[in-house]
């Protein structure tokens, strides 16, 4: 009995074995919590599968040559560029060591670390993600959705608060990560500086705006780079571990594809906005149109590919190209719905306003999926507030520049619940001032101050003032005034009773005061229209039950909100617009060629 039962669990072993070796794709071998009897036998456990399975083993902690081939210099830290500055009596939570101890090294954070935690030397950050990064590589780490190639996470997000690096601070370190990869451009472990040099990318691509030129040369190296890669594994004997670093390798190339389109989708849209109707312009943006269309066609293409070879991966790795697949989608079909505006207004076109809105609504619809399916999935907090963010400023209608579109199809309202979601997760999760809180604010100020403007009844010229605030016990607007013939007329600011003040379209209002209608009274909608004959706004409201109606001036009042800040919109505006000029100037200084990178 026991003989018997011996040979049967070798054959089951055996079979294990030849399927690792020449089955479907599958992640790599790797020890369980159940069979990992300490972290220090992690690798050991490791390799000896991988071993036993009759693989090659790439997971092998770095060699003293790979050392020495770092040629690049340490990157030099300064916080000119952080958002905040480390206190005096703050210490680094690596060495310990801050200015009161004679360590003159900047003290640096941009992650959702509040108080005195997260402060750390740019030095000390670099040999701690250099360390876990190899721990996790070789197997001696593991964390529960981690693999041997999730060694690129200590230099993505914070070890203390497990947000993203922002700003300047996360292009630095991902300098560092690429620096600490110089050497493994040889052999199986070239993934490791495919995935630092992607990163790197897709750093520089949040602060585009000051690294127009270097962006163009980065992914120049990653496409060269990936393409050696590719041909070091083909030409490697194929069995489960290489097979699962190249599929790999072939996500690293659809994300690399998508996010260049995404870059030249950026600069085509800046040309957009400052075309002035020359032909040079027009066939300048239609290379850019076309160079962008390649290459997400060429990302769909690799993904389409990769997902026919990886459907026995596990659920989650599935769950991740589906997603994918739809970020896809979306990025096409903004691109669709961007070249559609720039041919109605810049030259002529077929495109019909039918058609427009309709890539209008596609591109919603899957902006809206990607985000749900992020914040379903769970995948970093930062992530999900950042594909909100853009399914927040296509909903209305704002471009990547800071520029409002048509906006007479928005829901306003599920605009604003979103938003207001947006504003109060992302101060709670990452702090005020994260980047994407501060995205998230200006996100609110655009949707509820844009038009919450009102003209003064009489005025012949019909200029729009912003209003600022709703005086309850007089029942008063309060006008700021913008044009100089209205400043020496009436001042810096007037009051003006609701029944004088014409409201913009779009402006978020609510119904008072109504006799004939009183089922409307409290009800929240938007201006939709005025009709001059009748001296009545059209009001389209929030319950879509509610038929839209003309309500007079008198029985409209605007809506003001709690989670609002003085200025901020008028704030906000001026750094967009500082943003804006900053990326013209750098766009003004490039160069363009036609050919891929």
């Amino acid at each position: 009995m026991g003989k018997k039962s011996k040979k049967k669990v070798t054959k089951q072993a055996a079979k294990q074995a030849a399927n690792q070796t020449t089955g479907p794709v599958r992640a790599p071998p790797q020890a369980t919590e159940s069979t990992r009897p300490s972290a220090s036998r992690a690798s050991t456990c490791s390799n000896t599968r991988t071993r036993r399975a009759g693989m090659t083993n790439p997971f092998k902690p770095t060699t003293q040559a790979e050392l020495e081939a770092i040629r690049s210099p340490p990157v030099t830290s300064s916080s000119e560029l952080d958002p905040e500055k480390a206190p005096e009596d703050a210490t680094c939570w690596i060495c310990l060591e801050g200015p009161s101890d004679g360590n003159e090294e900047a003290l640096r954070r941009n992650c959702a670390c509040r108080g005195k935690n997260g402060w750390s030397h740019l030095s000390c950050l670099s040999k701690f993600c250099s360390q876990r990064s190899e721990d996790i590589w070789t197997g001696k780490r593991s964390e529960e959705g981690m693999t041997h190639l999730s060694m690129g996470r200590p230099w993505e997000s914070c070890s203390n608060c497990k947000q993203w690096f922002s700003g300047k601070w996360r292009v630095d370190i991902a300098a560092e990560f690429k620096r600490s990869t110089e050497g493994m451009v040889n052999g199986l472990r070239v993934f490791r500086h495919v995935t630092a040099v992607a990163w790197m990318t897709k750093s520089l691509l949040s602060m585009q705006g000051s690294f127009e030129l270097l962006i163009e040369d980065e992914f120049s190296k990653l496409f060269s780079l990936i393409e050696d890669a590719k041909a070091v594994y083909v030409h490697t004997v194929s069995n489960a571990v290489v097979d699962y670093l190249q599929a790999s390798l072939g996500q690293l190339l659809v994300e690399a594809h998508s996010n260049y389109a995404m870059f030249i989708s950026s600069k085509l849209t800046l040309a957009y906005q400052c075309f002035r109707g020359s032909d040079s312009e027009y066939d300048r943006m239609k290379s850019l149109y076309h160079k962008c269309r390649k290459h997400s066609k060429l990302a769909s293409t690799v993904h389409d590919t990769l997902f026919s070879t990886m459907l026995t991966m596990d659920s989650f790795m599935n769950r991740q190209l589906e997603v994918t697949k739809v970020q896809l989608n979306a990025q096409e079909a903004g691109l669709e719905n961007q070249f559609a505006a720039f041919f109605a207004e810049g030259k002529p076109g077929d495109d019909s306003e039918k058609k427009k809105q309709e890539s209008r609504e596609k591109e919603l619809e899957l902006l809206r999926q990607k985000y749900e399916h992020h914040r379903d999935m769970k995948i970093g907090g930062a992530n999900v507030f950042s594909h909100g963010s853009e399914y927040l400023q296509r909903l209305i209608g704002i471009s990547r520049h800071c520029q409002l579109d048509n906006t007479e199809n928005t829901d306003h309202y599920l605009a604003l619940d979103l938003a207001l979601k947006m504003l109060r997760e992302s101060r709670q999760v990452l702090g005020s001032i994260h980047p994407l809180h501060k995205s998230a604010k200006f996100n609110f100020g655009m949707l509820v101050t844009k038009y919450r403007r009102g003209q003064i009844c009489g005025d012949p010229m019909k200029r729009m003032s912003p209003i600022t605030r709703y005086e309850g016990d007089i029942d008063m607007y309060v006008l700021k005034m913008e044009d100089e013939g209205l400043i020496d007329k009436f001042g810096a600011e007037i009051a003006k009773d609701p029944e004088d003040v014409t409201l913009h379209n779009g402006a978020l209002v609510k119904c008072v005061g109504l006799n004939k209608a009183e089922h409307l009274n409290e009800k929240r909608g938007w201006i939709a229209g005025y009709d001059d004959k009748k001296e009545r706004h059209l009001v389209k409201f929030e319950d879509k039950s509610l038929k839209q109606a003309l309500v007079k001036p008198a029985n409209i009042r605007v809506l003001f909100f709690d989670d609002e800040e003085p200025d901020w919109y008028e704030k906000e505006m001026a750094r967009a617009a500082t943003t804006a000029t900053e990326a013209l100037d750098a766009d003004e200084d490039e160069t363009y060629e036609d050919e891929l990178p």
